[in-house]
């Protein structure tokens, strides 16, 4: 009888723990709406007990970054819903004693296979706070409204793109002018980058940007960015030009840019005839692959 009470007790505390704890949809990488051109802000949720919370430079996704310890949680459920996270102790026991660590709170409020909102504490606790919180059941009294989206992010059904992305200097560059195409998650620029810029940070200038939108696999269409502070406004209505991107690896760039350009109902029409080819001509370009020199860590 005591041995199957055991069971019984083994059985329950399994299966509470399995449902405050299907990772099935959590664990992966999931990538903050508020990502920017520049940034990539993503939490990482390695397994069932720590996550990673990093920022990435829109142009070094495909690189293999080393995540430092201070950017390491461990985590645990407080329930079906939250949990209680905090950075690794230090490794240091004495460092760890004097600075124990402080703990936050996470409710997932919706999470599917590709999206993921959450909301979060106000403050930080302390262990014995957090305890005392946990045991009473009042975590959700706790979170606040500091709400974050997330999408999940799959850098290899995007690796084309995330190859993409990264400073491209032209053959025709030369010691006193740089002539360069910067392209970032949805932005890109022709720069022509003088010496004395020449160890200035990688940016696209006011201005003098284009929004960019993927057509199919290997073209999409650019449109100057809308003019800001005293810039005369464009108006004229042909603004939109197509790109083709021949071939790209990690060193090289071949692309093709259209003979013409169009209004916005002309877009639509050769995009919706899919004759896109009669568009490109012999006006192509080609790109080494630079570093680019910016201030992200």
């Amino acid at each position: 009888m005591k041995f199957l009470m055991c069971l019984i007790l083994v059985y329950c505390l399994n299966t509470t723990h399995s449902a405050a704890q299907d990772n099935s949809l959590f664990v992966g990488t999931w990538e903050d709406a508020a990502s920017n051109n520049d940034a990539s802000f993503q939490l990482v949720i390695l397994n069932n007990n720590q996550f990673v919370r990093a920022r990435f430079a829109q142009t070094n996704l495909l690189d293999s970054l080393a995540v430092d310890r201070d950017k390491i949680y461990a985590y645990e459920w407080v329930d079906n819903t939250i949990i209680s996270y905090a950075k690794l102790p230090h490794p240091d026991p004495l460092v760890a004693e004097a600075m124990p660590p402080k703990y936050e709170l996470m409710r997932i409020d919706k999470i599917s296979p590709q999206k993921l909102e959450v909301s979060l504490s106000d403050k930080t606790f302390k262990k014995s706070e957090l305890d005392s919180i946990v045991r009473v059941g009042a975590a959700d009294t706790h979170i606040g409204e500091r709400t974050i989206s997330y999408h999940k992010f799959d850098l290899n059904s995007q690796r084309n793109k995330a190859i993409l992305m990264g400073l491209w200097q032209a053959p025709k560059s030369n010691d006193s002018t740089k002539f360069q195409l910067y392209i970032q998650k949805n932005k890109l620029g022709f720069l022509k980058i003088k010496k004395e810029e020449f160890k200035k940070a990688t940016t696209i200038k006011p201005n003098n940007g284009y929004y960019y939108t993927w057509i199919n696999a290997n073209t999409l269409y650019y449109y100057k960015e809308k003019a800001t502070g005293f810039v005369k406004a464009d108006n004229n209505p042909n603004k939109y030009a197509l790109m083709r991107i021949n071939q790209v690896n990690k060193k090289e760039l071949d692309i093709t840019i259209s003979s013409r350009k169009f209004n916005k109902s002309g877009l639509n029409y050769v995009i919706e005839s899919d004759n896109l080819d009669d568009f490109f001509v012999d006006n192509k370009h080609r790109f080494k692959r630079k570093k680019v020199i910016s201030k992200l860590p």
